[in-house]
């Protein structure tokens, strides 16, 4: 295979680009596109080192860690994620590269060497596959993933008239939802996904229609669960000059490693995540 140092640049910068910014996507971390076209740059530039003796030294096993922790120094400076960055920046090369000697060897050519991929395809045909797998990153990166990357989800369990459920927190930095009485932190809870854990009786007041209007309900739910200790809970959102929510009172509850007793519950009519990624939104503590 004849080798082109131009394209071996170009395809690495690309691919560096790529991995970069995905890197800091999964990470939490500010992308600056001047930092990250350096950073790339400087990635194509080492892979293209790899064909130019006796620089290609420079890109032997031993030296390919300090490169990257390189290039993430170049993209992203000494954040305090900085470690958290050069994981997942490790994680993803190691999966690309996997992934290009596992294809390589199954149509018996060879796509990555000396620590450089190699495509036997003009910029053409390069360029919309670069986009494509953007495309394709950005949608698999979205989401549940990320949260459990950035630590944003927690894993919790509660105790509410006698029956345990397990669900999934967002932790929301932005819900400042407290109760008037104790002063607590709130969980907000969509109440149709609470429902099925409680008897059939009370199913229906959990349903969207009776959570709208729950000055209505409230009577019916204390009278069928008297356990759940239920009462209204005011409060003001964007969009919402004021308002009510449904408020339970769960005997016991642990969210993430944070543990308490009688956690109040605010049961949301509408869903707090369309892709159904988490069940609850949650702004106190988690250790």
């Amino acid at each position: 295979m004849v080798v082109y140092i131009d394209v071996v640049f170009l395809l690495n910068a690309l691919l560096d680009g790529l991995l970069l910014y995905f890197t800091g996507y999964l990470a939490g971390a500010e992308r600056k596109p001047a930092r990250l076209l350096l950073a790339s740059c400087a990635g194509g530039l080492y892979a293209a080192l790899a064909f130019v003796p006796p620089a290609d030294v420079l890109t032997a096993w031993p030296l390919r860690l300090p490169a990257a922790a390189g290039l993430v120094l170049l993209a992203y400076g000494r954040a305090g994620k900085y470690r958290r960055l050069l994981l997942v920046f490790l994680g993803l090369s190691c999966l690309l590269a996997g992934a290009v000697i596992a294809c390589g060897a199954a149509v018996s050519l060879d796509l990555y060497r000396g620590g450089a991929y190699l495509l036997p395809v003009g910029l053409e045909v390069l360029a919309p596959a670069a986009a494509g797998c953007f495309g394709l990153l950005t949608w698999f990166g979205r989401g549940q993933l990320r949260h459990q990357v950035e630590g944003t989800l927690a894993e919790g369990v509660l105790e509410l008239a006698g029956v345990r459920v397990s669900f999934r927190a967002l932790r929301d930095s932005g819900n400042t939802l407290c109760d008037p009485l104790t002063g607590a932190p709130v969980l907000v809870m969509e109440g149709a996904f609470l429902a099925p854990f409680l008897p059939e009786a009370v199913q229906e007041c959990l349903s969207p229609p009776c959570l709208v209007r729950p000055e209505e309900t409230l009577e019916t739910l204390r009278a069928l669960c008297p356990a759940a200790q239920a009462r209204l809970l005011p409060y003001r959102s964007v969009g919402t000059c004021a308002g009510m929510l449904l408020l339970c009172t769960a005997a016991q509850a642990r969210i993430g490693a944070y543990r308490t007793e009688k956690l109040p519950v605010a049961l949301s009519p509408t869903a707090v995540s369309e892709s159904k990624e988490y069940d609850a939104l949650w702004g106190g503590p988690v250790v």
